[in-house]
C-alpha cells in the first residue's frame, strides 16, 4: 500500500517535505500488532496473537479486523 493515501496523508507529507524531512517506511506486521497492542490495551501481545496476525495474509482486511475485535 502507497502513502500517502487521502487528503490527510498528502498535507502531512507536504509539511514533511517542507522541512526537508521523510516519512517513515512502512512497519512490518510484527510491529504493527505490538502497536495496536500497546495502543489499545496498554500491554504487549501475546506470542500467539502476534503468529495469528502475522499468518492472516488479507492484509487491509485482516488489520481492520484485529483492530475492530481489540476495540
Amino acid at each position: 500500500i502507497g502513502w500517502p493515501q487521502n487528503k490527510i496523508d498528502r498535507f502531512v507529507l507536504a509539511k514533511l517535505e517542507e522541512k526537508g524531512i521523510s516519512p517513515a517506511a512502512d512497519a512490518d506486521r510484527r510491529t504493527l500488532i505490538r502497536r495496536v497492542y500497546f495502543d489499545l490495551i496498554g500491554l504487549p501481545p501475546s506470542p500467539a496473537a502476534v503468529e495469528a496476525f502475522i499468518a492472516d495474509i488479507a492484509t487491509t482486511a485482516g488489520e481492520a479486523k484485529f483492530a475492530a475485535k481489540k476495540l
